[in-house]
């Protein structure tokens, strides 16, 4: 059974739950969905990132939405932070940060972004790094078969594990 994806004009949104292992050993569950657009260049078109947002499962908490990749979602001194990275070398909205993360602590507020903290070099992505846009996702993705994905070809190491150096691959 898949996940639902929504199409509509030329967008559509893949709606996942997804297991998210925490450094401490517990597990949260989030709901994402991936909000996507169709980019056409000459003959050629594909689907383009347009907003990421995930929801943790049993929070009363504002959901976290950006037109960013999310790579990494845990807490630090009982604060959640998440840390993710832009898709373009160019964000229009965060530029060229280096390094490639931007991170984001959740408050009574909401979610906001701060200065990159060095707890977060050295870890590990616990978060799909790159959902399945063509053919969508399973209804929930367990810790498991997420941590054999992100270990596939297609993810790039410094997604993998943070490294305070940014890629020189603009």
């Amino acid at each position: 059974m898949s996940g639902a994806i929504v199409l509509t004009g030329c967008s559509k949104a893949i709606d996942f739950q997804e297991d998210v292992l925490m450094s401490d050993g517990a597990k949260m569950e989030i709901n994402r969905v991936e909000r996507l657009r169709l980019v056409c260049q000459e003959l050629s078109c594909g689907w383009a990132l347009d907003r990421s947002e995930i929801r943790m499962s049993g929070s009363t908490s504002k959901a976290w939405e950006n037109r960013l990749v999310p790579l990494l979602l845990d807490k630090y001194e009982g604060k959640y932070f998440l840390v993710a990275t832009t898709i373009y070398c160019n964000d229009p909205v965060f530029g060229h940060p280096n390094p490639d993360y931007i991170q984001f602590e959740l408050s009574e507020s909401g979610w906001k972004r701060t200065e990159l903290k060095p707890y977060i070099f050295g870890r590990q992505a616990n978060l799909l790094i790159a959902p399945d846009w063509n053919a969508g996702e399973p209804k929930k993705i367990d810790v498991s078969t997420k941590e054999t994905r992100n270990k596939g070809a297609g993810v790039k190491s410094y997604k993998k594990i943070f490294t305070p150096i940014t890629p020189n691959n603009c």
